[in-house]
């Protein structure tokens, strides 16, 4: 395989690892306002866990730092949320949303070739501490309130399609290795 052919592999992956990034945010949103409403629902909180662990994952072998380094901290603190060594409160969720909305708007960064700063990116994974502060998550100004979010992102999405699409993405991975 050429060089140019593995270029255009790599920008197919990219445009396979947008469009199904974009596809899960926006099915996965209704679980994220119904954990926002229910933190203690460890259902919703794995479903946002898959998501964070697979964005992490390709992040990895797509070269995007920005977005491993969102994910991953995202991905640590729900671990540590599942585990029982953290608490889902209000500052916790909303940290954990501000990161998955900063992803969001990453990806179509990215997908449209905009350039987009890095500023209060790592306020929002400062965020993340068990001593944060809330005002941490007020750095990201694009960010919804939960009224808003809940209203212009209700989707339902069932678990089933949701493992589906993680397996996509996990099959992409492989694709990805056995090229390099």
């Amino acid at each position: 395989m050429t060089g140019l052919e593995r270029g255009a592999r790599m920008d197919d992956l990219l445009q396979e690892f947008i469009a199904e990034t974009r596809e899960t945010l926006e099915a996965i949103s209704g679980e994220i306002v119904a954990w926002e409403a229910a933190p203690a629902d460890s259902g919703r909180l794995d479903a946002i866990f898959r998501f964070v662990h697979t964005v992490k994952g390709s992040c990895g072998f797509l070269d995007l730092p920005r977005l491993a380094r969102l994910s991953h901290a995202a991905e640590d603190v729900l671990a540590a949320v599942r585990d029982g060594k953290r608490t889902p409160d209000t500052a916790l969720v909303n940290a954990v949303l501000g990161i998955v909305d900063r992803i969001g708007e990453i990806v179509e960064a990215i997908d449209s070739g905009s350039p987009l700063d890095d500023s209060g990116e790592e306020l929002l994974i400062a965020a993340l501490a068990p001593d944060a502060q809330p005002r941490a998550h007020a750095a990201n100004a694009n960010s919804t309130t939960p009224h808003s979010r809940a209203a212009s992102r209700s989707v339902r999405l069932n678990v089933d399609l949701l493992d589906h699409m993680m397996s996509g993405m996990s099959e992409m991975v492989l694709a990805r290795n056995e090229l390099a």
